[in-house]
Order: structure tokens, then C-alpha cells, then sequence
């Protein structure tokens, strides 16, 4: 490889390796990660500012985002105002992850992917079947949204809701869950919040369970009833 390299005597960045090389996180998760550590450490961290500083659209971003979370590399803090209502996140970032163990060989920093290795395969071999089981277990707090929102529409409506097929609801509870889980909502009160916004301000709909529970119904409820503040 050829390399043409400048002298640097401003606006650059100096970073460990170590996240470079750790191959349990994406391209686009460590692009995210260097741009970070090149803000100020008084930054405030937006995701429409990542956004707009690359090609890549606000889902991409916060899949990045996420494998930072999960790698070590972020941890994200709600924050609440007095009246514990939600007031957006507060970042905190590592250049190096807690969750690596590193050795040096040389001038050199090698990644040690032992204990990743390890849980991985630990996790294809019989706890793989436990963790299925674990997986198919429905949430108590997604399960009373899920029946309150049928009461809501029984209110709204005057009739009761749609019966539910049971591969519709296990959709609607996993989606429920995997979004309440990366943003860290309250189960079931913000979930409520967006369905009262998504009863109040939307009218070219059935109303149906079914679609409210899907991914860009979801985004948009969230995002108009006031819950993120980023």
C-alpha cells in the first residue's frame, strides 16, 4: 500500500488503534466513534448532527450507534427534568472499550478476541436453545400496552379491536419491544403517550394494532409526542 500522509500541525485527531482493529463493530460504527472523539469533550451529541456530517441516513446512524453501545464504546443516559419527564440522552464516550482485552506485541496493539470467541460459542452451542426460550417470552409491560391500546381503541372507535392471529401478535410485541428497548422507553407510559398522539393526530387510518406497531408509524409517534429531546 502507498500512503500520502501531510504534516499535521492542526485540526487533527489522535487516536488509539485499538477501536480500529476491533472487528466486533462495523465500518460505520467506528467512522461514528472518530468523529466523536474529534468533538470537544463539552460536546453535545445530536443524532441530526452525525447525520449531517456523513451520507448515511438516521437509521444508519443509529445502528452505529447501537454497536458502539453494545461494544462498550458509548454509554447513553436518560435525562429527566424534575417532573421525571424525558428530556433526552447524555453520551458518554470511550476510545477504548471496557469490554476488550488488549496485548501488546512489539510497537504493536493486538486485539484479544478470546472472550468474545468464547460467548459466542457458548451462545450456537445448548444455551443457544435457553436463549431462544428466553426470546419467545412475552414482555408483561409490552403485553398491558398492548391490551390497553385495545381498550383505547375500543374508546375511540366503538367497537372492539380486529382479533389478532398469534404470529401478529408475537410481530407487534417483538417490534414493541426492540423499540422501547433502544430508546429506552418507559413501558407502558411512553408507549401510551404515542399512541394517544398517534389516536389524536393521525385520521387516513384503521387504527389497528397491527399498524401501529411497525417501525416508521413508531418513529414518527415518538418523535411528535414530544419523548425525544435530542
Amino acid at each position: 500500500m502507498t500512503a500520502y500522509r501531510i504534516e499535521k500541525q492542526s485540526n487533527y485527531t489522535v487516536v488509539d488503534n485499538a477501536f480500529i482493529k476491533d472487528n466486533r463493530i462495523s465500518f460505520k460504527a467506528k467512522g461514528i466513534l472518530l468523529y466523536l472523539l474529534s468533538r470537544p469533550d463539552n460536546w453535545q451529541v445530536y443524532e441530526a448532527d452525525i447525520v449531517k456530517q456523513s451520507s448515511d441516513g438516521i437509521r444508519a446512524v443509529r445502528s452505529g450507534i447501537k454497536e458502539l453501545i453494545d461494544a462498550g464504546y458509548i454509554e447513553r443516559n436518560q435525562k429527566r427534568d424534575e417532573k421525571n419527564r424525558f428530556m433526552g440522552y447524555e453520551y458518554v464516550v470511550r476510545e477504548k472499550s471496557p469490554l476488550l482485552r488488549f496485548a501488546k506485541t512489539g510497537n504493536s496493539m493486538l486485539i484479544s478476541t478470546d472472550k468474545v470467541n468464547t460467548e459466542n460459542n457458548e451462545n450456537n452451542g445448548s444455551n443457544s436453545v435457553e436463549s431462544h426460550r428466553e426470546k419467545c417470552k412475552f414482555n408483561p409491560l409490552i403485553m398491558t400496552f398492548m391490551n390497553w391500546y385495545k381498550d383505547l381503541y375500543l374508546s375511540a372507535r366503538g367497537t372492539k379491536h380486529p382479533r389478532l392471529k398469534m404470529d401478529q401478535i408475537k410481530r407487534i410485541h417483538d417490534t414493541l419491544l426492540d423499540f422501547s428497548t433502544y430508546w429506552d422507553l418507559d413501558i407502558p407510559d411512553d408507549l401510551q403517550v404515542m399512541a394517544q398522539s398517534f389516536f389524536e393526530h393521525v385520521h387516513d387510518t384503521d387504527y389497528n394494532l397491527n399498524h401501529f406497531a411497525t417501525e416508521g408509524i413508531l418513529e414518527v409517534r415518538f418523535y411528535d409526542s414530544g419523548l425525544y429531546a435530542g
